[in-house]
């Protein structure tokens, strides 16, 4: 039987590969999936495959982190390609954030185009109101405007 906490070090040291690779996550998430992933190896590991459990830990451990970060669907996108998976990251920016152009200069002021918002979905709420209408009350309208 495997004693986990005589490799919780091991554990550690692997999480700290994926720090700075990930701002998503904090340290302690990392270290918490990697320490989940060591009982993970321990429940699985068969020491009759002939193989150390360091190296099996090192490799369930990194695993299960890496996978952690494809699970979080918001962050990333599953294509297949060639028969293999691949994940692509999603890139997303706020509108409110600062661009370091200038000063107080934010993306959404960046933007071409006068589009009122408000008038769009009024008159997506006038049509929707319309079509309710029977024939006569629409031709009332039409006389009217």
């Amino acid at each position: 039987m495997i004693n986990i906490e005589d490799y919780i070090n091991l554990a550690y040291k692997v999480a700290a590969r994926f720090y700075s690779k990930n701002e998503d996550k904090s340290i302690d998430e990392i270290n918490s999936e990697a320490l989940f992933a060591l009982v993970k190896a321990a429940n699985r590991f068969d020491e009759r495959k002939g193989v150390k459990f360091s190296t099996f830990a090192i490799v369930t451990i990194e695993y299960e982190i890496k996978n952690s970060f494809y699970r979080d669907k918001s962050k990333f996108r599953r294509r297949v390609i060639e028969g293999k998976d691949v994940y692509e990251r999603i890139y997303t920016d706020s509108l409110d954030r600062e661009i370091n152009l200038s000063e107080g200069v934010k993306l959404i002021d960046c933007f071409i185009g006068e589009f009122n918002t408000e008038e769009y979905v009024e008159n997506i709420d006038l049509k929707i109101a319309i079509n309710k209408l029977n024939m006569y009350q629409k031709n009332i309208l039409k006389m009217i405007y």
